[in-house]
């Protein structure tokens, strides 16, 4: 009798969980699959989650041989934005001693019910979740394989530099940009050649990412419409070359202004662990400016350590993930403040706090609702036994994933 009824229980257990899934939160996309990168390198890779209740929690939990190699913008719990939809930030180091060959991790992101949610009479509440499925293929091979996909001008003012916003799509292992990008400037009627410039620096972008990377060239030009012909380089090889117009305004005509949106950071971290801190910045200026992250970390009133991003150029109408990094000395909870110099001008400061401690998922809690249900079910299932002295053990519940994810589509929902 007593394995009829945990066959019993364990079958609506089953139920439950499976009803549960209708409530299902939504990940976009489902896989990240990561061809061909090398030991010692970084990939970052980004999924946007949905379907989740304003402020309710969400547990993100790793598992697979490649868990360790991969750190969350958030986590391990955290509370929704108000927005219907966030991104989840997935960064994959892969160790300098990982051997070739294949790896696999299964992100799962639990939706909790939220603190304030109150159940009565059979009702119930259950953690929905969904699944990312991440893998890698190690190999000590480099590929260098990388796309300009568009490129876009700002109106630039007299006397300050031109700038070349080029969207790069590096399909390859290492680090990759144009080498160099050469801009011939013409009168607005395309006759006359009045500017032939160079320029040999362009941030690099990560393995397999998608980032728009900024080139700035020396402006001489008077205010005036003009033609530009711009032509982008990998060593000798031409690969890229487009025609646009281009703007040059008064001095002074155009304004800076900034918007800092928040200074994010990891809510727990393990002694000894770098945290990596993001102030996301916004041009919302006319004009491109160089931006950098100034931040202070605090244990309680205490100042303890000053931290500046490199400077980084961001142009007009667009945003940019500046980073500063810090270890804390011993465990605790610190406040970071933080504020972005652009140009002449700063930012409001925002702040954030994490803690540093030994971390762990919590126990995800089940509404009484359903705790009385399991339970009438087995009160059930002894009533019957003693009248029929038979039980049928129900078959086992089986996962709706698979543990290996070379073997699945890439293109398949979840």
């Amino acid at each position: 009798m007593g394995n009829g009824i945990v066959g019993i229980i364990v079958g609506a257990m089953c139920l439950a969980l499976i009803s549960a899934s209708a409530l299902a939160i939504g990940v976009s996309p489902p896989r990240i699959i990561l061809d061909g990168v090398m030991r010692g390198t970084h990939s970052q890779e980004q999924v946007m989650l949905s379907g989740i209740a304003a402020g309710q929690q969400v547990s993100l939990r790793l598992d697979g041989n490649m868990a360790d190699w991969i750190k969350l913008g958030e986590g391990p719990t955290f509370f929704f934005t108000d927005a219907k939809s966030m991104p989840l930030t997935i960064d994959v180091d892969v160790p300098a001693t990982a051997a070739n060959g294949f790896y696999n991790a299964t992100l799962t992101i639990l939706a909790l019910p939220a603190a304030n949610t109150k159940s009565s009479g059979a009702e119930s509440t259950v953690a929905a979740g969904v699944t990312v499925f991440v893998s890698a293929r190690v190999t000590g091979d480099q590929i260098r394989d990388f796309t300009i996909t568009k490129t876009a001008i700002p109106v630039v003012e007299e006397g300050s530099p031109v700038v070349i916003l080029f969207t790069i799509k590096n399909n390859g292992n290492v680090e990759a940009a144009p080498t160099w990008v050469h801009m011939n400037v013409f009168d607005k009627l395309r006759k006359t050649l009045v500017l032939s410039r160079d320029a040999l620096s362009i941030g690099p972008v990560a393995p397999h990412t998608e980032a728009t990377k900024a080139a700035a060239i020396v402006n001489t030009l008077s205010k005036e419409q003009y033609w530009v012909s711009i032509t982008a380089y990998d060593g000798d090889k031409l690969i890229y070359e487009t025609q646009a117009p281009i703007e040059v305004v008064e001095k002074g005509s155009k304004l800076k202004s900034g918007l800092l949106h928040s200074i994010d950071a990891p809510s727990t971290v393990e002694p000894g662990e770098i945290v990596k801190i993001v102030g996301r910045f916004e041009n919302t200026g006319e004009v491109p400016v160089s931006a950098s992250l100034k931040t202070e970390f605090y244990e309680g009133d205490k100042l303890i350590q000053v931290m500046e991003s490199n400077a980084t150029l961001v142009a007009s109408g667009t945003k940019d993930d500046l980073t500063t990094y810090y270890m804390p000395p011993e465990g605790g909870t610190y406040t970071v403040k933080g504020f972005v110099q652009y140009d002449d001008k700063k930012t409001a400061v925002k702040d954030a706090s994490f803690k540093v401690g030994t971390t762990g998922l919590p126990i995800i809690p089940l509404a009484s609702g359903f705790v009385a249900s399991v339970v009438g079910i087995a009160l059930l299932a002894m009533l019957r036994t003693r009248k029929h002295k038979t039980t049928t053990i129900p078959e086992q519940c089986h996962s709706e994933y698979p543990t290996d994810i070379r073997d699945s589509d890439p293109k398949e929902d979840i």
